[in-house]
C-alpha cells in the first residue's frame, strides 16, 4: 500500500469517527433536554447536516474511494 493511500484511509476514518462523536453528543444533549421536559436541542436537519460537514454523503464517499485507489 502506498503512503498516499494510508493517508487517505486515515483521513476517511477520522471523518467517520468525528461524525460519530458529534452525533452521540447531539443525541445525549437531546436526551438530557427531554428528561428536563424541554424540546430537543437538535432536530433532523442538524443530524443530516453532519453528512455534509464531514463529507459522508454517497457521492463524497465515491470520491474518497477514488482518491484512495487512484492518485
Amino acid at each position: 500500500m502506498e503512503a498516499y493511500q494510508l493517508q487517505e484511509h486515515a483521513h476517511q476514518l477520522n471523518d467517520v469517527a468525528a461524525a460519530l462523536i458529534e452525533l452521540e453528543s447531539m443525541k445525549a444533549a437531546n436526551i438530557q433536554r427531554q428528561s428536563q421536559g424541554l424540546s430537543p436541542a437538535y432536530g433532523e436537519e442538524q443530524f443530516r447536516e453532519l453528512l455534509s460537514i464531514y463529507s459522508l454523503g454517497y457521492n463524497e464517499n465515491i470520491d474518497k474511494s477514488r482518491r484512495f485507489f487512484y492518485k
